[in-house]
């Protein structure tokens, strides 16, 4: 399949429909927004793990997925995708477990995506059997844990088949951009707001934190890498 370029890849993202009572519905605005903001490192992300699904047909977790960028990996690559979205933890209410199915459209095909909601990634056991999946998608959550990733880590790597790929991104703590800003005596955080714990950054890694934490719960050919998003 030929490279798809980044205007054309914008484009799609903003062409998936959620389906809402049976009925396709363009995003919202909020969400064209937040697509927008993140488009450059899902086209990236496409084009880092494509060559690993050119056989089409994996099975792949993906850990808070995005509607619009599930969809149109299934689309381009013919893998089946499961979810599994996290409880955030407030006042100590966590929320229920349940099962759902996210209902896409994309070109007039509709995509079914069975979602599991409520758990707390931190402590709950993914609702899966060992060596499940092909692949893990884990993109910009590890930066959002409360307490610490060793056990989210090891569960990725639980059900994991044994020649799967975990594929992470995050925020990097200590990029050019940020030490410019450190220097230069400008925040390098967002403005203070009072979202909870689960929705803002509440640790960022350098590149060989990434790789020790990997390394210390089991994987094996650890490849980290700066400005891949």
């Amino acid at each position: 399949m030929r490279s798809i370029t980044f205007n054309e890849f914008h484009s799609m993202l903003h062409s998936v429909d959620i389906v809402e009572n049976g009925v396709p519905t363009a995003l919202s605005a909020e969400s064209r927004l937040y697509v927008d903001f993140h488009s450059d490192r899902y086209h990236k992300t496409y084009k880092f793990i494509r060559p690993f699904l050119d056989e089409g047909n994996r099975s792949i977790l993906d850990l808070g997925p995005v509607p619009c960028l599930s969809t149109l990996l299934q689309h381009l690559t013919g893998s089946q995708f499961t979810g599994v979205q996290g409880g955030h933890r407030l006042d100590n209410v966590k929320e229920e477990k349940r099962e759902t199915v996210l209902e896409t459209v994309y070109k007039g095909t509709k995509y079914s995506t069975p979602v599991h909601c409520g758990y707390d990634l931190e402590s709950d056991r993914f609702p899966f059997a060992d060596n499940s999946f092909d692949m893990v998608l884990f993109l910009e959550i590890i930066e959002h844990l409360i307490m610490d990733p060793i056990f989210t880590l090891k569960e990725i790597a639980r059900v994991l088949k044994p020649d799967g790929i975990l594929v992470l991104t995050t925020d990097n703590s200590h990029s050019f951009i940020k030490l410019m800003k450190f220097l230069t005596f400008k925040p390098i955080y967002w403005p203070y707001n009072d979202v909870t714990f689960g929705d803002r950054h509440n640790r960022e890694y350098m590149k060989n934190e990434i790789e020790l934490l990997l390394r210390g719960t089991g994987f094996k050919d650890v490849h980290a890498q700066r400005g891949l998003v």
